[in-house]
């Protein structure tokens, strides 16, 4: 299969990749370098003839993985001031957990990506992972927090 070039499907596929990075970050609590290595060396080039596929933007998604654990705090914080009350981040599912990070770190510090742009990704991305129900919830928190670190 020839490899498809786009940037936007680059810059998807490793946002994708970085959801699942930093899901097996929280869970195994590698560092950053050993995760970022197995991706680039082991997974990025894994190709599934069923579906179209574009070769992540390794950059971005080397950027991503060794910043976002650094703004772990500041990051986490935000995303607590939509949730419930009595919800912490302890409760959300381990995949929303790192779904809500990446989203919400890229809305808070990185300010060339457009917020539509971080929005509609990370709902794409929600899409691959949850139910329809899950990807409502991560889009009103993501939403807001877009309204709020944006505005």
């Amino acid at each position: 299969m020839t490899e498809k070039k786009s940037n936007k499907s680059a810059r998807h596929s490793a946002r994708i990749a970085i959801v699942q990075a930093l899901y097996q970050y929280e869970q195994n609590q590698q560092n950053t370098t050993s995760i970022a290595r197995e991706f680039i060396n082991f997974r990025f080039d894994q190709q599934d003839a069923e579906v179209d596929y574009f070769s992540p933007d390794q950059s971005y998604f080397q950027k991503l993985i060794e910043a976002i654990p650094l703004k772990m705090e500041n990051v986490d914080t935000e995303i607590q001031k939509y949730l419930q009350d009595n919800w912490k981040m302890e409760r959300l599912s381990a995949i929303i957990r790192p779904l809500l990070r990446s989203a919400c770190y890229e809305l808070m510090f990185e300010p060339l990506v457009p917020t539509p742009v971080v929005l509609n990704e990370y709902i794409e991305v929600a899409r691959n992972f949850l139910d329809e129900r899950e990807v409502k919830f991560v889009n009103g928190i993501l939403d807001n927090i877009a309204k709020n670190v944006r505005a």
